[in-house]
């Protein structure tokens, strides 16, 4: 729980007002034996961190969250953070992962298409503010 703290303050300096994940729901991730809770630091501060999500009997991972903080962006953590979590679903033999993200969020897509996501579906009025989701999903044989 060491890193709680500093992930929600990275949550909600990253995300709008509404879509940064609660503490609480921060603190569920990093004690649920159903989670991958990774995190980077650099110079000797939270650099960024992601969640990846599992059920019971199920060979899909969720991609919950990914985030690096501004100050951090552009050097590659952000690719390396991603692999990282990819790797973490392969070892519990996920064989896809799935991830919702705002429609209005071009950085974010391009990164995750860049990876070989690709749009299956949109949830209207997913985020708070009415915004439509993206579902997402990548093989990972």
């Amino acid at each position: 729980l060491a890193w709680l703290g500093e992930s929600a303050h990275l949550e909600t300096a990253t995300f709008p007002e509404g879509d940064a994940f609660p503490r609480r729901n921060l603190r569920h991730q990093l004690q649920s034996p159903q989670a991958d809770f990774l995190v980077f630091r650099r110079h000797r501060q939270l650099g960024g961190y992601g969640t990846v999500l599992y059920r019971r009997g199920s060979v899909q991972a969720r991609l919950y969250n990914l985030v690096v903080a501004p100050c951090f962006r552009g050097n590659g953590d952000a690719k390396a953070l991603m692999a990282a979590l990819m790797a973490a679903a392969r070892r519990r033999h996920c064989t896809e992962m799935v991830l919702e993200v705002r429609q209005d969020n071009h950085p974010a897509i391009a990164f995750y298409r860049k990876f070989g996501f690709a749009e299956f579906a949109q949830i209207p009025g997913y985020y708070h503010d009415g915004t439509t989701a993206l579902r997402m999903r990548l093989p990972l044989a």
